[in-house]
């Protein structure tokens, strides 16, 4: 469960989804003798999320400055409210992907 922004530091603690920015990436792990993906969240704050982006590579999440990320960013727009909700690899709650 993410407790924190992914940003080391700075290290906020979450306290509401409506400041900053959630990921969802698959992470491989290794279980026993096999290597599985698993989905992993991490979220940025809302100071951290205006400058940075989290980037996956591979087993572990990498702090990026937004002008030097490697792939462009999709950008999900939440209609009730008219607000942004940007994430490369985000999975929209049921109540926004209808």
């Amino acid at each position: 469960m993410v407790s924190q922004c992914a940003n080391s530091s700075c290290g906020k603690p979450l306290l509401y989804l409506r400041d900053g920015r959630i990921f969802l990436f698959k992470m491989k792990k290794d279980v026993g003798d096999r290597r599985v993906s698993q989905a992993e969240h991490f979220w940025l704050c809302g100071d951290c999320a205006q400058s940075f982006v989290l980037e996956p590579d591979g087993s572990s999440v990498h702090l990026v400055p937004k002008e030097k990320r490697r792939r462009p960013v999709t950008v999900i727009v939440d209609s009730r409210m008219g607000e942004e909700i940007g994430a490369e690899d985000f999975i929209a709650p049921t109540a926004l992907a209808s």
